[in-house]
């Protein structure tokens, strides 16, 4: 997990290529801002964006997920969001996916907690398990996007080098 600002994205954690990705004019947070709540390909099926604008909700009535294939770098573009994280999932056996490559599990236990301000993000790997949308104070709509990236396409930067 690496959490960071989305106007600095240079001075993070993120690999390289993940940099070089958000560093593109399409992630400028204003650009997202502007986007109309849907799904936006990037590069085929594997990099895309998910713009949504829920509300966020007591942490208790919100769901961990993980995931097997896809990292998720979450951006928040309005508001406030408090997402709980926690340990690598060792196996997604018994959990069935909701749609693919989503894994939601009743795990409780979630010890961590980032509080995200417009303009952060907060990147998970695969299986590193995570559960968005808790408020911070009180219930308030927010604005977000996730950005979904196969494994596979970060994995295929690496033989390049």
């Amino acid at each position: 997990m690496v959490i960071g600002y989305l106007d600095d994205i240079e001075s993070s954690l993120l690999p390289t290529r993940l940099q070089a990705l958000l560093a593109d004019d399409f992630f400028s947070h204003q650009h997202l801002l502007s986007l109309a709540d849907g799904k936006y390909e990037v590069h085929q099926d594997q990099v895309f964006v998910l713009i949504s604008s829920p509300s966020t909700k007591a942490g208790d009535e919100c769901r961990s997920e993980f995931h097997e294939h896809y990292i998720d770098i979450q951006i928040l573009l309005s508001g406030e969001e408090m997402i709980g994280c926690g340990p690598l999932v060792a196996t997604e056996h018994g959990v069935t996916p909701t749609h693919p490559d989503l894994f939601f599990t009743d795990e409780p236990a979630l010890t961590q907690h980032l509080s995200l301000r417009a303009g952060m993000f907060a990147s998970f790997y695969p299986r590193e398990l995570h559960r968005p949308l808790c408020q911070v104070n009180a219930p308030m709509p927010i604005k977000k996007a996730v950005v979904k990236i196969h494994r596979q396409w970060l994995a295929a930067a690496d033989h390049q080098l």
